[in-house]
This record gives C-alpha cells, sequence and structure tokens, in this order.
C-alpha cells in the first residue's frame, strides 16, 4: 500500500514469490522491484510487452489495453496470490465459485480484488477498510 500512496508507483508483478514475511512483525514485505512503474504511466500509451508473472496479472496487462491506475493491477494480483495461496492452484477460470476450504469473508476480498475491470477493483487502503479482519 505505500508503494502506491507514497511514491505513486504500481509494483507490477506481485506473486507469491515475491512476497516475504518479516519474522519480527510478521507483516508481508514485497521485493523484486524491477517492474516498478509509475501508476499512470500506462494511460497514455499502450504496454509494449507483458510485464509481471503469467496466472497473476490483470485482464488489462495480458490484453496491452490502456491503464490508467496501474495499482489496481497490483489488487488484481494480490487477490490471484490470496487464491492460490489458500487453494494451492491458480485458475482464472475457477474465480467463479468459491472453494469450500475459503471462508466468505476471504472469498469477497479475492472476488473483489479479482473483479475484470479495474475501476470495479477496490484500493487496497479500501480492503483494509472494508474487510477489517486485516486490521
Amino acid at each position: 500500500m505505500k508503494i502506491h500512496e507514497g511514491s505513486g508507483q504500481a509494483h507490477l508483478d506481485i506473486k507469491e514469490e515475491n512476497i516475504l514475511i518479516d519474522p519480527d512483525t510478521l507483516y508481508p514485505v514485497l521485493i523484486d522491484f524491477a517492474t516498478v512503474r509509475k501508476r499512470d504511466v500506462f494511460s497514455k500509451k499502450k504496454l509494449a510487452s507483458y510485464l509481471g508473472s503469467k496466472g497473476f496479472m490483470a485482464p488489462e496487462i495480458v490484453n496491452k489495453e490502456f491503464i490508467n491506475d496501474a495499482s489496481k493491477c497490483d489488487v488484481y494480483s494480490f487477490g490471484c496470490c490470496l487464491y492460490s495461496s489458500f487453494t494451492g492452484e491458480y485458475k482464472p477460470d475457477k474465480l467463479d465459485k468459491r472453494p469450500k476450504e475459503l471462508p466468505e469473508i476471504l472469498w469477497s476480498v479475492i472476488k473483489a480484488a479479482t473483479a475484470k475491470y479495474p475501476e470495479l477493483r477496490p484500493t487496497f487502503r479500501g480492503i483494509l477498510t472494508k474487510f477489517q479482519f486485516f486490521l
């Protein structure tokens, strides 16, 4: 969240391998900033190539569309990480039905984060505000 609000940047490669857990605080820490770009860098030009990792890229990256706010791509990737972390698999076509092992509130976060259109996805602050179990 600090990367978005503090610097106006987006990571663009959020995946399980790029999230470490600080052993002292148990807070997640992002690593591998090779793909970081300004949040609005693709609002006037389309992507020339893919940014991120297959299976975690937002639809607008896969489709090489104009992206007004790349932080919403990070939100999508976060939702994919949650899904794959709790189910052991990632398949975009399976995001239509809640697996039995996922609590309803977690499924709500995943569904909100992986909305097809970026304008329908919450910000990270919105996730923290709406889904209070993260606080």
